[in-house]
């Protein structure tokens, strides 16, 4: 008796387009990913992220997982161990894609200047410095720290000077947004 063979176009088809779906779906429930929408992009060779002040180039990675399907779960249409092969496919595609993101956001960081060695200083003088490097645009920005820095900043609340200096940052950025803003007049 001959084996069924599991390359069938139409099967194949709907397969990669079941999981492509469930990648899109997980990756856009992800609360760092989901800034990065998935696109479909066609390229060779390495891509410039930062010129200035140091030449920053990436070149794509592939992300790769072994997952085992064996074939009684085909023949037997099994779709709980179906459901659980392409979850932990993709469970695993998406962890590797996060740390690929955190590696060139960090490396972008450092490229462009944006990046702070906080070692042995104050969390809330690190936020300011932050505040002062950021480029603003006034539409809506989140912070993201890790929960070591969030710890610190939880346990010593900034002193009034602080607050002042950071909150008179913030207003100049602002007033330099303003001011390089174009004027819409009406005739």
């Amino acid at each position: 008796m001959s084996k069924l063979p599991f390359s069938l176009p139409k099967y194949e088809y709907a397969i990669n387009k079941l999981r492509d779906e469930v990648l899109f779906g997980l990756h856009m429930q992800d609360e760092i990913l989901k800034l990065f929408p998935p696109r479909e992009v066609v390229h060779r060779g390495a891509t410039r992220l930062v010129s200035n002040p140091t030449i920053l180039d990436r070149a794509t990675i592939p992300h790769k997982s072994k997952v085992d399907m064996g074939e009684a779960m085909f023949l037997q249409t099994d779709v709980i161990k179906c459901t659980d092969v392409i979850c932990r496919l993709t469970m695993s595609l998406l962890n590797q894609q996060k740390m690929h993101t955190f590696e060139v956001m960090f490396e972008t960081g450092d490229a462009a200047g944006n990046s702070i060695d906080g070692k042995g200083r104050d969390v809330w003088e690190l936020y300011i410095e932050a505040l002062q490097k950021l480029d603003y645009r006034f539409e809506g920005y989140k912070c993201y720290v890790g929960s070591d820095v969030m710890k610190k900043m939880l346990a010593t609340p900034p002193t009034e000077e602080q607050l002042e200096r950071a909150k008179a940052v913030v207003m100049a950025k602002r007033e330099e947004f303003l001011t390089k803003r174009h004027e819409r007049r009406l005739a």
